[in-house]
């Protein structure tokens, strides 16, 4: 990990923290039990939003990225550090990752519950304000599409959105985790 190196994509930046923590035993988002090593990223989107995100590399292989608590403001990720986890998974040589949007479902006086939502490239652009695609392939994604597209996917989430990257990348997915889960919210709660 790079310490303190941090990025710009679209209408936020992701910067690592330089923290990090050995998780002894914890459920992965693909409900197995592993230990692991948790890198924490700031994404900052706006002069008063910060979304605090782990990096999680498990021992058993898998990897995620979740939200934690002491983001800001706390209404706006009332879930934000317990639904959130995306997991990146392998397939022939390169990594991905499902991309469902977290559109705001109930809002109460202080707090915003959000659910992820299937999506189109379209929705969401629209979500983020800019083409996520492209600033992904940028960033240096192999594409942007559904996953019978990337992954050859025949069972019911073939038309699910996803992107694909080259193993090991950290920034692709932290950056297709603010464009699904941080830059949205942001933006629905202007």
């Amino acid at each position: 990990m790079n310490n303190h190196m941090s990025i710009n994509f679209g209408s936020v930046r992701i910067t690592d923290t330089g923290e990090s923590e050995i998780i002894e035993h914890d459920e992965t988002s693909k409900r197995r039990w592993s230990s692991g090593v948790s890198h924490t990223y700031l994404i900052t989107c706006l002069p008063n939003l910060e979304a605090r995100v782990a990096y999680v590399d498990w021992k058993n292989g898998d990897r995620e990225i979740r939200g934690l608590p002491g983001s800001r403001p706390s209404r706006l990720f009332t879930r934000f550090a317990t639904g959130n986890r995306v997991s990146i998974s392998s397939h022939n040589g390169f990594e991905w990752m499902q991309l469902r949007v977290s559109k705001i479902t109930s809002r109460q006086p202080e707090k915003v519950w959000s659910n992820p939502r299937k999506i189109s490239v379209e929705q969401l652009n629209d979500a983020c304000g800019f083409d996520v695609a492209l600033a992904l392939k940028e960033l240096g994604a192999v594409g942007v599409d559904t996953r019978v597209a990337l992954i050859g996917t025949k069972n019911k989430n073939r038309t699910d959105l996803c992107v694909l990257f080259q193993k090991d990348e950290i920034y692709i997915p932290l950056a297709a985790f603010a464009s699904i889960r941080v830059i949205p919210i942001s933006r629905e709660e202007k």
